[in-house]
């Protein structure tokens, strides 16, 4: 036992003298020994942690005390880790209801539900409570939105059997913010015999009892299969389940008021078939779809076989019913890829399933199951479809209608998705009709998560997917259909336009001034112009005049600049004719030029023909002239030869024959210089 408020309670908390029963009662159903009314699990140990205190009148709990409570149930009673006697289930009867509108800050901020969170990670199947506040919807106790858990809703089965079991009347109901469904699982609740302080019996109701007997079973898998995880756990309770066939706000069972049906502990053991939404909330056990009317979506359903034996499957889907039974989305709108597998021991398979929403298919939210069978065992987890509105624009306005079922409240909160085209400043006024006296009021979230309100309409000031909250005030309320509608005359817009054309007019009122006075400016400039321009043409009438007698004058001098002009022609037309003829003796004188130069040209080649041919022949004579002169040198050499001989002789000779000698020597050398000349030459 653990106080975890650690005001002094023993045992049980007591109030004015009378000890609260609850716990007692709840304890009783998961573990009574007593052999009339025995406990789920007779056989677990059972950890009182205690969380509340007389100060609160034992009726109530602060956050604080929850969470001391869960870590001390995390540790043990020895308060260390790791040392086997750390709670395997956490059973919490205990919550409150939180307005769906503010919810989506309560998840966000408060400690307790990341606390509970952290006991799933840490190894604990935590079971809470769904709460007793239904059947209007969204009225399902705060702490199921911590993930993981399991959220469990009432039935009565005093009948004593399933096929009379209905969902009991104050058994809270889905769905959770937003529109994912919810409780998981429901188990009995309605006239629950357990035991009280002290040592007596008391029959009571509410899902406080049902969680207990889920918390009981959560015990009982857990020591037949000690491997499994705190999801392991969840998958087998809530795909195993039993729908209850009579509910009681809707025409057939569904996933908003019981989960998948009523807890079976043999089938949660035996059921070999697992099933799970690929991206799916709540850890895969469910799959919302948001599709537009004439659209369609699809999911990804992994469906495994964990059993010892290959299994044939066949999967289907039921209806989708919106709130209430207000609509149905019949499963012939819905196509499965694969609808019948063969699954051997441990094997798996992707199963697509697509919606196509038809597109005169009224705004809502509709919930059922697939089903996964193997005709020893059925598996099961909801499907949820909303389907939008849009405010639509025509001319005038923005408007837009949703239908549905209400009145099972209150408390009660119906919602619905809105598409806004495009941010509008004009008020959006909300009416609503209906069966019988059912007065509403109507709350947003807008696309950037903030809550808006207001009695007399909204402003939808964001372009993007509004959430509408209708929610029945009051405490009471007739079950009928109401019709709500959303006007928004463009009056700001036209407001604008008239704004922006009055000041058009009074820039054109300023503008027509200011071109009447430009005109008054210009009519007085015009006048002045006018007079400087009659002066002006007297100045040019006097101009004319002597202009035209200038043009007279002009008018001879052109005529005798005639006769000039025609003289001077008539010596042109000579002087072309002279030029011609100088033309044609010119062209005479080029052509006898060319053939001049032609001939020059010819004497030319021939005479440097010529100079080649003397310049051969002088270097020929050369040739021969040097010849002749060494014939001459070796004739001068025979004659010095001769001189000398005849020096000798000279003495002996006579003077005739000396001068006769010497004649002779002179002709010879006068020859030779002859001859030398003409050579030269």
């Amino acid at each position: 036992e653990y106080d975890a408020t650690g005001t002094g309670v023993v045992n049980v908390c007591t109030y004015l003298g009378i000890p609260a029963e609850h716990g007692t009662h709840v304890a009783g159903i998961i573990a009574s020994q007593d052999t009339t009314h025995r406990g789920v699990a007779p056989g677990v140990d059972i950890y009182n942690v205690i969380v509340f205190s007389n100060i609160t009148q034992c009726e109530g709990a602060f956050s604080s005390w929850i969470i001391r409570g869960i870590e001390w149930s995390l540790l043990g009673p020895d308060g260390r880790p790791g040392t086997g006697d750390e709670a395997n289930v956490i059973s919490m009867s205990l919550g409150a209801l939180v307005p769906p509108w503010f919810m989506h800050y309560v998840a966000r901020y408060v400690t307790l539900l990341t606390a509970i969170s952290r006991a799933v990670d840490a190894g604990a199947t935590v079971v809470i409570a769904a709460g007793n506040d239904g059947p209007g919807g969204y009225t399902i106790n705060f702490l199921c939105y911590a993930p993981g858990v399991i959220c469990v809703g009432a039935v009565d089965s005093r009948a004593g059997s399933l096929s009379r079991t209905s969902v009991a009347i104050f058994s809270a109901r889905g769905p959770i913010p937003f529109d994912i469904a919810a409780p998981d699982i429901a188990a009995p609740g309605v006239g629950i015999i357990s035991s009280i302080p002290i040592n007596r019996s008391a029959a009571f109701s509410g899902t406080s009892m049902a969680t207990p007997h889920v918390s009981g079973v959560a015990a009982l898998l857990k020591q037949a299969r000690p491997g499994w995880s705190p999801l392991d756990i969840k998958r087998a309770i809530v795909v195993s389940a039993s729908p209850a066939p009579l509910p009681d706000i809707y025409e057939s069972p569904n996933p908003f008021d019981q989960g998948t049906g009523v807890v079976m502990a043999l089938d949660a053991l035996n059921n070999p078939i697992r099933l799970s939404f690929s991206g799916g909330a709540l850890q895969g056990q469910t799959q919302t779809l948001v599709i537009p009317p004439g659209s369609s979506a699809s999911a990804v359903l992994l469906v495994s076989n964990i059993g010892d034996s290959t299994v044939p499957v066949s999967i289907y889907l039921t209806d989708l019913v919106s709130y209430m039974g207000s609509s149905v989305l019949r499963n012939s709108s819905a196509s499965i890829s694969q609808q019948s597998i063969s699954l051997s021991p441990g094997s798996s398979s992707q199963i697509t399933i697509s919606v196509s929403v038809p597109s005169r298919t009224l705004p809502g939210t509709y919930a059922g199951y697939v089903i996964a069978s193997t005709g020893t065992h059925a598996a099961k987890l909801p499907i949820v479809v909303v389907v939008p509105a849009t405010l639509r624009e025509d001319a005038t306005s923005f408007s837009a209608s949703i239908s549905t079922i209400i009145g099972a409240g209150p408390p009660e909160w119906v919602t619905f998705r809105l598409f806004v085209p495009q941010p509008m400043d004009d008020l959006v006024n909300i009416a609503s009709y209906s069966d019988g006296p059912l007065p509403l009021t109507v709350y947003a979230i807008t696309p950037s998560n903030r809550f808006v309100t207001s009695v007399s309409g909204l402003r939808f000031q964001e372009r993007g997917e509004y959430i509408l909250i209708l929610e029945v005030p009051g405490f009471y309320a007739l079950a009928g259909r109401a019709i709500i509608t959303l006007s928004a005359p463009k009056v700001l817009r036209g407001l604008s336009q008239i704004e922006a054309l009055a000041s058009d007019v009074s820039s054109l009122r300023s503008g027509l001034e200011s071109v009447n006075a430009s005109l008054s400016q210009r009519s007085q400039a015009l006048e002045t112009r006018l007079e400087n321009l009659g002066s002006a043409v007297e100045s040019i009438r006097t101009a004319v005049q002597i202009l035209n007698t200038s043009l007279i004058l002009s008018q001879q001098q052109i005529d005798t600049l005639g006769r000039n002009l025609a003289s001077l022609a008539q010596t042109v037309s000579e002087n072309t004719r002279s030029i011609s003829n100088l033309t044609s003796s010119f062209q005479g004188f080029v052509s006898d030029a060319q053939k001049r130069f032609s001939n020059i040209e010819s004497a030319l080649s021939k005479a440097t023909s010529d100079i080649a041919s003397l310049s051969e022949r002088f270097s020929s004579f050369q040739n021969s002239v040097q010849q002749m002169l060494a014939s001459q040198q070796n004739s001068i050499a025979e004659i010095r030869g001769n001189l000398s001989s005849l020096s000798q002789s000279l003495g002996n000779t006579t003077i005739v024959s000396i001068a006769g000698v010497v004649l002779a020597i002179i002709g010879i050398a006068i020859g030779a210089v002859a001859f030398s000349r003409a050579g030269k030459k």
